[in-house]
C-alpha cells in the first residue's frame, strides 16, 4: 500500500484509479467504473468494428399504467433498443420479480418484452418498474397497477319542470384505455327499478328530458372502454323537478348543447383501435412527391390558420385514410422552415409525435399530410374544465419529456416549445402529440447555419446568445411550459422584448405567481430546470426520475390534492390565441 502511494506521488503508478481513493471513498460506482476502464485498456487495439457503435438502452415503448379487476390478467409491455441488446429486470415496489406459474416474462420475436400476472390479485397493486441494462448504461420506466374504478356519483345541478341537468366525473383509473361511452340510468325516488336514459353518452353531462313535474328522481352512471363496462356509480342525491308551469329553464353552453345533439344523433366516440408504430420509417422515410393537389387529396374543411400555413381536414386518396393537411407557403425564409419541418418529420415514429402520412410539393405550397388529431391544444383542453389538478399537469409534462427524449435519441432538438405545439389526440383523455416542427433543428447543425427562430419568451439563454444547441435546450422549454400550467403566466415575459430578453439571460422569474395550491416538489423541479448554463440542467432521464414525476403512492395523492381553478389559465389562453391569430395571414392559402 505504502509503495503504491509513493509510486502515485512520483507519477509511476499505472492504476486507473488511485488505490488510496478506493479505500477511502470507494463505492460500487467506483468499482464498476474501474472495471470498465480496465476492460477498455485490455481491449485497446483489439476491439472489433461492430463494438464501436455500442449504445446505451433506450425505451422506444414504455410500460403503461394497468387497471384490472380481481383475477383478471395484468400485462405490462415495453420495448427497449441498444447495442449490445439490453437485458431486462422487473420490480414491484422495488422488489425484484421472479418468474413463477403466475408471474411470466415473455419476449416476442420483434423484441418487445411482456410481464404477465395471471391471475392479477389485489395485493399486486403498486408501482412496477422495468430496467433495461447493457454494458453502455441503464434505462428505467415506471407504471402503476390499480384496481378499476367507477364514475363519481352524478350531481343534479339544474332542473325545470320537465328537465334535469346531470353531470359527473370520469373514473379515476381507466385502464390505460379512454372511456368511450357512459350509460346514464334514472329512477323515481323510492322505486326499485332503474330505467336507461342513454348508453351512448360521450361526455360527462346530460340533460334528461320528458320528466314529470314535481317529482323526485335519482341517477347513476357507468363507463365503458375497450375492456368493457365499469361498475355503476352510487346513486345521486334526490332531485325534484319544478312544478308545472314554472318558468325555470336549463341553461347550458352552446358547446354542451352541440355535444348532446351529436350524442342523441348517435355520432359517438371513435372506437378505432390503436395502430402499431412503424419503426421501419426511420430507415425508409416518407418521400416528397409532386403532383396536382386535387389528385392526391380530397378537402373536407379548414381547421386552423397558423404561422406558416393552414391545417385542413382532408382525405388522402392513395393511403385511403383521414388526415390533417398542413399547407405551408414555400417562399423566402418560410420555404426553408417548411422543408426543414419535412426533413425532421419524414422519419419520426413515436407515440407522442404526430405521424407524417404523406408529403408533396405543389406550385408555391409544401403540403404535409399528418395523422388526424382533435385540434384541441393543451391550453384549451385544461380550460374546458372548471378546475384541473397537478397530477394532470404531471402527466402532460411526462408525455412531453417522452417526446423530446425520442428527438434527442434521433439527434434532434425541438428548440421552441409553445403550448399550441401540444395537441390532444382526442378531447376526452389526457394524451398529447407534439406537432409543428418548423423550429426543430438537428443537433449537428453548426450555429452559423441556424436560422432565426422563435417567440422570444419561450427561448433559452443559449439560443439568444447564438450558442450551440443541446438536449438541455428542450429541458428549458419544458420548464417554461410547466410554469405556465401551474401559474397561468409566462415566466419570463417582460414589458417589451428587451426586458423579456434580460429576464431570460439573467433567469429572472417569480415563484409568487404560482398557484398557492402548487406543491413544493413542483417548485423545486422548476428551480432545477431554470439554470442559465445548459450543462447544469437535468437530463430527460433525470427529470423523469424526479420525485415530482414519480408515480409513487405518496406523490400521486399529493398531486391529486393540488387542485387549480382554470380561470387564470383561461385568461392566458385567450391572450395567447389572440396573439397567434393576429400574427397569421391567409391570403396565399385561399385559392
Amino acid at each position: 500500500m505504502d509503495e503504491e502511494i509513493d509510486d502515485e506521488k512520483k507519477g509511476l503508478s499505472t492504476r486507473t484509479m488511485p488505490l488510496r481513493l478506493q479505500r477511502e471513498v470507494g463505492s460500487l460506482g467506483y468499482t464498476h467504473q474501474q472495471l470498465e476502464n480496465l476492460k477498455k485498456e485490455a481491449m485497446k487495439g483489439k476491439r472489433p468494428i461492430e463494438t464501436l457503435t455500442e449504445t446505451a438502452p433506450y425505451f422506444r415503448e414504455k410500460i403503461q399504467d394497468c387497471v384490472i379487476r380481481e383475477n383478471d390478467e395484468a400485462v405490462f409491455r415495453c420495448f427497449a433498443v441498444g447495442n449490445p441488446a439490453p437485458q431486462y429486470s422487473w420490480f414491484r415496489n422495488d422488489g425484484l420479480l421472479i418468474e413463477s406459474s403466475r408471474i411470466q416474462i415473455k419476449k416476442s420475436p420483434d423484441g418487445r418484452i411482456e410481464l404477465h400476472l395471471n391471475p392479477g390479485k389485489a395485493y399486486d397493486v403498486g408501482l412496477f418498474k422495468c430496467v433495461a441494462r447493457n454494458s453502455r448504461g441503464t434505462a428505467v420506466c415506471h407504471a402503476r397497477l390499480r384496481v378499476g374504478g367507477r364514475p363519481v356519483l352524478p350531481i343534479c345541478e339544474q332542473c325545470s319542470s320537465h328537465q334535469i341537468y346531470v353531470h359527473w366525473c370520469n373514473p379515476k383509473y381507466e385502464g390505460n384505455s379512454r372511456t368511450l361511452y357512459f350509460c346514464l340510468e334514472m329512477r323515481e325516488t323510492g322505486a326499485t327499478e332503474w330505467k336507461k336514459v342513454s348508453d351512448t353518452v360521450t361526455h360527462e353531462f346530460w340533460v334528461v328530458h320528458d320528466l314529470k313535474s314535481s317529482t323526485s328522481y335519482e341517477f347513476r352512471v357507468s363507463a365503458k372502454n375497450h375492456f368493457g363496462w365499469s361498475e355503476v356509480s352510487l346513486p345521486s342525491d334526490p332531485c325534484t323537478t319544478e312544478p308545472e308551469g314554472s318558468t325555470q329553464k336549463i341553461k347550458i353552453s352552446r358547446a354542451h348543447k352541440f355535444q348532446q345533439d351529436m350524442a342523441e344523433r348517435g355520432q359517438g366516440a371513435d372506437q378505432s383501435a390503436e395502430t402499431a408504430l412503424d419503426y421501419s420509417r426511420e430507415d425508409n422515410p416518407v418521400q416528397l412527391t409532386t403532383g396536382g393537389v386535387q389528385d392526391l387529396y380530397s378537402f373536407v374543411s379548414e381547421l386552423y390558420v397558423g404561422r406558416y400555413g393552414a391545417v385542413i381536414n382532408s382525405l388522402a386518396k392513395e393511403q385511403k385514410c383521414a388526415i390533417s393537411l398542413k399547407a405551408i407557403i414555400a417562399s423566402s425564409d418560410i420555404e426553408s422552415s417548411a422543408k426543414r419541418e419535412y426533413e425532421i418529420l419524414k422519419s419520426l415514429s413515436h407515440e407522442r409525435i404526430v405521424s407524417l402520412v404523406s408529403a408533396s410539393f405543389h406550385d408555391d405550397l409544401v403540403i404535409l399530410g399528418l395523422e388526424r388529431l382533435s385540434g384541441i391544444d393543451v391550453l384549451t383542453y385544461l380550460t374546458l374544465r372548471h378546475q384541473y389538478n397537478e397530477d394532470t399537469v404531471a402527466r402532460i409534462i411526462q408525455q412531453v419529456l417522452d417526446a423530446v427524449e425520442y428527438l434527442h435519441f434521433r439527434g434532434m432538438c425541438y428548440v421552441e416549445l409553445q403550448p399550441d405545439n401540444l395537441v390532444m389526440k382526442d378531447e376526452h383523455t389526457c394524451n398529447i402529440k407534439l406537432v409543428d416542427f418548423g423550429s426543430a433543428q438537428f443537433l449537428s447543425r453548426p450555429v452559423s447555419e441556424r436560422p432565426q427562430i422563435g417567440s422570444l419568451e419561450y427561448l433559452p439563454p443559449e439560443v439568444l446568445k447564438d450558442q450551440e444547441l443541446s438536449p438541455a435546450t428542450d429541458i428549458w422549454g419544458v420548464g417554461v411550459l410547466l410554469y405556465i400550467l401551474v401559474s397561468g403566466y409566462s415566466p419570463f415575459l417582460g414589458v417589451d422584448d428587451e426586458d423579456t430578453k434580460n429576464n431570460i439571460l439573467y433567469v429572472r422569474y417569480h415563484f409568487d405567481k404560482l398557484y398557492k395550491e402548487a406543491s413544493t416538489e413542483v417548485t423545486r423541479f422548476l428551480m432545477m430546470i431554470f439554470k442559465r448554463r445548459p450543462e447544469k440542467r437535468p437530463t430527460v432521464a433525470e427529470c423523469l426520475e424526479n420525485k415530482w414525476l414519480l408515480p409513487s403512492e405518496f406523490m400521486l395523492r399529493k398531486r391529486e390534492h393540488s387542485v387549480f381553478t382554470s380561470s387564470r389559465l383561461q385568461e392566458f389562453a385567450a391572450e395567447f390565441h389572440s396573439k397567434k391569430t393576429k400574427a397569421n395571414t391567409r391570403e396565399k392559402l385561399v385559392k
